[in-house]
């Protein structure tokens, strides 16, 4: 399953991905599409954080674009 946290501030959500799904991977797979998301080893020194990808949603727009994004990244973990 996927879960997404619920921030108390900020613009950034982070996503924990289900196990058979690699952030680093997902992160390549979305940038070939044009979908920005960062990977959670990023934040790590020893990757420890492979199975989470953070998200910005400081310009969210509740539209077709940003709507077809979350679908094609859902699309791209399955």
């Amino acid at each position: 399953t996927t879960e997404v946290s619920q921030p108390d501030g900020g613009f950034l959500l982070w996503c924990s991905l289900p196990d058979t799904v690699n952030g680093d991977e997902l992160y390549s797979k979305a940038k070939q599409v044009g979908i920005n998301i960062t990977p959670g080893s990023l934040f790590s020194c020893d990757n420890s954080f492979q199975g989470y990808i953070r998200l910005n949603y400081a310009t969210w727009k509740n539209n077709s674009i940003f709507i077809d994004s979350i679908r094609r990244l859902s699309s791209l973990m399955a």
